[in-house]
């Protein structure tokens, strides 16, 4: 295709392409001094770029500093960075060399290890480089090379959260290694950083915060014994400080990442290290709710191993006690309301991604709490990322399939949307911007583009708003699950005491019921793990009713009745108060439980509210009338009576 050399004739060629500004992209283009076909090849790539206006102008200085042009696949992936983020554009004009990773497409096709970040980050503070400004180029260097990946599609959002915590994994690993090296041990001392947040969960954005916890021991501290500052507490305070020093200093190359101690014990006004022992008499005696809320996602990024099972070990009673108590609870649900009414009072929680409602934190509140209660008792849902979270809690029958695969698919959605809005600037954001042309910007970034029936913005918000429905629905039925105060205080059941806890319960054939209660929760079907979630708080409900051993008789009978029918195991999963009300009932009358094993469908349907309601005389007649009136056969009649 020839190109247009003429100004106003290329003017008019770039607003066709939907440049925005076509007359600034020209100046541009004509500033390269380009022949034909490689202005053709530069118009072409930024024309499919997120921002077609703002690629020309970084695609065509980094042409004019370098005086070369790109082979066209290498410009289309120039074209598609720097048509979004200005940071990295900034970055690519002081190190121009460093676009030439973007070359090589097998070291773009698969995500780097977390070793192969490591050993890389120790090679860039082993230069002659000031080891901050080395920090901050090798990782706006793998920035480039993740957001590359990204803007090409085909990385999914678990990957590039992945990839981006490898990296701060990495800068941390590499500052600790040559701090250490700088700063020698006291004999016996051992050092670790434990990642916090989104950093601990595997989930990192282009701009997040790395929330980290220091943790040490030393000789005299797990018994006690230090008195006053310990030459083990004051090494390892300077090694901390020394790590929020190298990545955090802002240099000419940036910060090479914002690091926040702030979750600790006391946050910002208790000390930045803590032994063991520290720790472990903090949480018992102080810590609140959402502090064991936020320890799901500690894990151990840097330094000693060996120190960070240890911490691993220490918190886990305290995220996960025998008993979760109702206040607790309430605490986190409150917790959340208020931060959503001070949302609210700032008038942008319609555009928040992260905080607004049917946003991120909905989902991550949700699968937390669940976490919380259920976890305490089943190991396969004490994960530290939430889509491994969310996807065992559908394993296990805490959440239904369908729901769990619509929050895992928004969550990817809204994740996106947040990597997007991060990369532009490298700033920390998750508000959508009001501006059109931005909004706009970012719709293109996700894939959305102009059809002849729909703008690409309109498809993009048409879709956003559809996602923020299905979440919030979804974390409202979950976080406020009817009656999940009473599971988080149910114990365990031991099944060494089973029967012996039957007995207690007012059982008269403990024995009995045991194997009732086997034959309901043994095996690997949906029923079988929703009755295991169900059974501690099912046997205080039906020990209240008239006859338990009836109750856990029928229970059975009618559980094996419904068998893997979806819409009756969604009504026991999803409404407790339908398990409790067939607990009491199916101990009190034989002739109901009777009725439910020829009638099983009306499980389900006790879970709609209606169900239950008193009903006139006149209503009783005209459904008799309604069920019978259409059938010929007497016999059938009667048995539609019945």
């Amino acid at each position: 295709m020839t190109m247009p050399t003429r100004a106003d004739d290329l003017t008019h060629h770039l607003a066709r392409l939907g440049f925005a500004r076509p007359q600034d992209a020209a100046r541009h283009l004509t500033a390269c001094a380009l022949d034909g076909e490689a202005l053709h090849r530069v118009a072409a790539a930024c024309a499919e770029a997120p921002d077609p206006d703002l690629a020309a102008a970084q695609v065509c200085r980094w042409i004019a500093i370098t005086g070369r042009v790109p082979s066209s696949t290498f410009l289309q992936r120039l074209a598609a960075v720097l048509g979004l983020s200005t940071s990295l554009g900034a970055f690519l004009s002081r190190h121009p060399e460093q676009a030439d990773l973007l070359r090589d497409g097998s070291a773009l096709a698969k995500p780097r290890t977390r070793k192969g970040l490591s050993d890389a980050a120790l090679r860039a503070l082993h230069t002659d480089e000031d080891p901050r400004i080395a920090l901050g180029i090798f990782k706006r260097r793998e920035l480039l090379r993740v957001a590359c990946r990204d803007l090409a599609g085909g990385t999914s959002v678990e990957e590039v959260g992945r990839e981006l915590s490898f990296l701060a994994e990495a800068a941390l690993r590499a500052a600790l290694v040559s701090l250490e090296e700088e700063l020698p041990a006291p004999a016996g001392a051992r050092f670790c950083v434990v990642g916090m947040g989104k950093l601990g969960g595997e989930e990192l954005n282009y701009s997040s915060d790395i929330d980290v916890m220091f943790v040490f021991d030393a000789p005299g501290e797990s018994r006690g014994e230090s008195k006053g500052e310990s030459l083990g507490v004051a090494w390892a305070s300077r090694v901390a400080e020394g790590v929020l020093s190298r990545l955090a200093a802002t240099t000419e190359e940036g910060q090479a990442f914002r690091v926040d101690a702030s979750l600790r014990p006391e946050g910002k006004d208790g000390p930045l290290v803590r032994s063991l022992a520290s720790y472990r008499a903090y949480y018992e005696r102080w810590a609140k709710p959402w502090e064991f809320q936020a320890l799901i996602k500690a894990r151990m990024v840097a330094g000693d191993q060996v120190l960070g099972r240890e911490f691993s070990d220490l918190v886990r009673p305290f995220v996960y006690p025998e008993r979760l108590s109702p206040e607790a609870i309430r605490e986190i649900r409150s917790m959340k309301a208020r931060a959503e009414r001070v949302l609210a009072s700032k008038g942008v929680a319609v555009r928040e991604v992260k905080r607004g409602p049917g946003g991120i934190r909905d989902i991550e509140f949700a699968v937390q709490l669940l976490q919380l209660v259920h976890g305490r008792r089943d190991q396969s849902l004490r994960s530290a990322n939430t889509l491994e979270a969310l996807a065992a809690l559908a394993h296990g029958a805490y959440v239904g399939d369908d729901d769990a695969a619509d929050l895992a698919g928004a969550y990817r959605f809204l994740r996106k949307i947040e990597h997007r809005l991060q990369l532009a600037q490298e700033r920390q954001t998750h508000t959508v911007p009001e501006n059109e042309a931005r909004r706009r910007t970012l719709a293109r970034s996700l894939g959305f583009r102009d059809t002849p029936t729909r703008p690409a913005l309109e498809g993009f918000e048409t879709e956003w708003r559809r996602i923020q429905a299905l979440v919030r629905r979804i974390h409202e039925k979950l976080f406020y699950r009817p009656l999940l105060e009473r599971f988080a205080q149910a114990p365990a059941l031991n099944p060494d005491a089973a029967q012996e806890r039957l007995g207690a319960l007012g059982f008269r054939s403990p024995g009995r019921s045991l194997k009732f209660l086997g034959d309901l929760t043994s095996g690997l079907s949906r029923r079988a793990q929703l009755m295991r979630t169900l059974l501690p708080v099912m046997l205080d409900w039906m020990a209240d009713s008239p006859d338990p051993d009836l109750a856990v008789s029928t229970f059975r009978d009618v559980a094996l009745r419904v068998g893997g029918n979806s819409a009756a195991l969604a009504a026991l999963r999803d409404s407790p108060p339908v398990v409790e009300l067939l607990c009491r009932v199916l101990g009190t009358s034989k002739l109901l439980g009777e009725y439910l094993l020829h009638v099983p469908e009306m499980v389900p349907a006790l879970a709609d509210p209606r169900t239950l309601q008193r009903k006139t005389r006149e209503q009783m007649l005209a459904e008799a009338t309604e069920t019978i009136e259409w059938r010929g056969d007497p016999s059938a009649r009667d048995s539609a009576i019945r």
